[in-house]
């Protein structure tokens, strides 16, 4: 049974968790492992025993939601082993919890190598460009191809120009490294979104920070992956043993890339590559960018010294106000014909044909009153008195 303590300790060590894992995001990607260590009592013979439950090392990028890997791969995997430990009928029972160990490793797997095939499911959508080098500068062709897009013979080298005519990679090693990509970005100002596969889904793996920068080209990169050993450079060891190949290829159509995943409809959608949203017409998308690229260009003021701290002052808004009144007009929609303007035409009128007041106290409930009144003199009715004098004794108003 999932102890409660263990359940609020774990919540508990999610925030320093996080901040850790955010500073180490900013160097590379990440492969994490977390160790809890407890104190297990047997009621029977008051034996202390010490036991430690580890979790798998899992990848973590700066496209992680670390909620949901914190839930899934710490609370479920720790709440697993937890329940495990006690079927087995051992009669121990948690004593105390001694602390949880995080083990943070850099991860670097992925390097684009060789040429790999897409997969058939992306292959027949005909939205992504796949050039087929034989070298470990896959990554270097698939901008060229977007950069550069040929008419005929897409997937061919001699289709486009070569790389080092036209593009500057600096000192970037190469088969490239994820980190690598902002370098060459800053050398070559263009904002390149990287995407993954992911159980037969297109995900993002990698965003960039200069898509909300105008003018600069937006290139949307696929990475695939092939666990097939042997064949061309650029080979990367994987966490988990043997050889894995990874090869980047140019998203041509990211719209016809992705319309299966958002929606069931066969009509095309357009995506905007800074905030991922999709529409109806390029027209709408239009419209969205505009305002997109203001929203995701504001700056960041962080507080000073003197105004680190908030303070509440008024405190007279604690305090409950002794009455409330509540108000409410009904009408009644009729039609009508006419013109109002050359713009406007006017289709239905309110009729207004009851009022309801409610007096609220909230000291004293026999104090509260409630009212209405229905016909077409209601305001009459409210302007002379009545409505207020019902819901108001007049003693009450003197006070």
């Amino acid at each position: 049974m999932w102890d409660i303590r263990i359940l609020l300790f774990l919540k508990n060590c999610y925030d320093i968790f996080a901040q850790q894992v955010a500073l180490m995001l900013k160097r590379s990607a990440l492969k994490v492992n977390l160790v809890l260590v407890s104190n297990f009592i047997n009621h029977q013979n008051l034996e202390i025993y010490q036991k430690t439950f580890a979790t798998k090392n899992e990848v973590i990028s700066v496209a992680t939601n670390l909620k949901e890997w914190y839930l899934h791969n710490v609370f479920n995997k720790l709440q697993t082993k937890l329940e495990g430990f006690e079927e087995e009928g051992s009669g121990w029972a948690l004593h105390e919890i001694l602390h949880l160990k995080v083990n943070i490793n850099k991860y670097e797997p992925i390097r684009g190598s060789t040429y790999i095939n897409l997969p058939r499911f992306i292959a027949l959508k005909k939205a992504v460009v796949n050039v087929m080098n034989n070298d470990e500068f896959c990554f270097l062709w698939a901008i060229v191809s977007a950069l550069y897009p040929a008419q005929n013979n897409v997937n061919k080298v001699s289709s486009y120009p070569h790389f080092e005519e036209v593009l500057n990679y600096g000192s970037i090693k190469f088969p490239i490294k994820l980190h690598d990509i902002k370098k060459f970005e800053q050398l070559n100002n263009l904002a390149i979104n990287v995407y993954c596969i992911e159980k037969k889904r297109v995900m993002l793996l990698m965003p960039s920070s200069n898509t909300h920068r105008e003018n600069v080209p937006t290139i949307n990169l696929l990475l695939v992956q092939s666990n097939e050993g042997g064949g061309g450079g650029g080979i990367a060891r994987s966490g988990g043993g043997g050889n894995t190949r990874y090869h980047f290829a140019w998203i041509k159509n990211i719209s016809r890339l992705f319309s299966s995943q958002v929606s069931n409809k066969k009509c095309a959608k357009f995506f905007c590559n800074i905030c991922l949203n999709h529409f109806s017409s390029n027209n709408l998308l239009e419209r969205h960018i505009i305002a997109c690229h203001q929203l995701n260009s504001c700056s960041v003021r962080l507080p000073k010294e003197s105004e680190k701290y908030l303070e509440f002052t008024h405190f007279s808004n604690n305090e409950k106000v002794p009455f409330v009144i509540y108000a409410d007009i009904e009408s009644i929609l009729t039609k009508c014909n006419g013109n109002n303007g050359e713009n406007t035409t006017l289709e239905q009128k309110h009729i207004p044909f009851s009022i309801a007041f409610y007096l609220k106290c909230s000291y004293d409930d026999t104090l509260s009153r409630f009212s209405s009144y229905r016909g077409a003199d209601y305001i009459e009715w409210f302007v002379n008195g009545y409505g207020i004098s019902l819901i108001v004794p007049i003693s009450l108003l003197a006070t």
